[in-house]
């Protein structure tokens, strides 16, 4: 019976191989004839980085985050491109099933949320980010990220 098992499955694999989905950024960067749309999309990126560099600035003294690059991680979704959290800040950048780049961000009792806001009112991030609700609360949310997710992206940095 085992045998017989074996067989079915290595037959399953041979014809109907599991494939796994690419990452969409990867496609909406190799996409030829729709430049625009991928300078877009490196503006997107590098506009997201820099709120990145200016949070981590206006943290303060003792800094806890996470921080993970999703661009190569097979284990997320094909959209996932980057995720940042800290106790008052949430930022996500995805690439859309039509190749667009958006980022989702939350504040929870932000202290830099003004400074935040004011570099998101500028192009591309005028155009590509959309704020999210936390169910039941940002605080939650965040204690779940913080406790779930893998340490080697967690980063605590006291000022030394």
């Amino acid at each position: 019976m085992k045998e017989h098992e074996h067989n079915q499955t290595s037959i399953i694999k041979t014809h109907y191989p599991v494939r796994k989905a690419k990452k969409r950024w990867v496609i909406a960067q190799s996409r030829k004839n729709y430049e625009s749309q991928r300078m877009q999309n490196r503006c997107v990126e590098a506009a997201y980085h820099e709120v990145i560099a200016t949070v981590k600035k206006l943290m303060g003294q003792i800094k806890i985050y996470y921080d993970i690059d999703l661009k190569t991680n097979s284990t997320n979704s094909a959209t996932a491109m980057h995720s940042f959290i800290n106790a008052n800040f949430y930022w996500r950048l995805d690439c859309t099933f039509l190749y667009d780049y958006e980022i989702t961000y939350s504040f929870s009792y932000c202290p830099y949320e003004a400074q935040i806001r004011e570099m998101m009112k500028a192009f591309p991030l005028d155009r590509v980010c959309s704020y999210r609700e936390f169910e039941p609360d940002f605080k939650d949310f965040y204690n779940a990220v913080m406790n779930i997710h893998i340490a080697e992206f967690t980063y605590i940095d006291d000022g030394l």
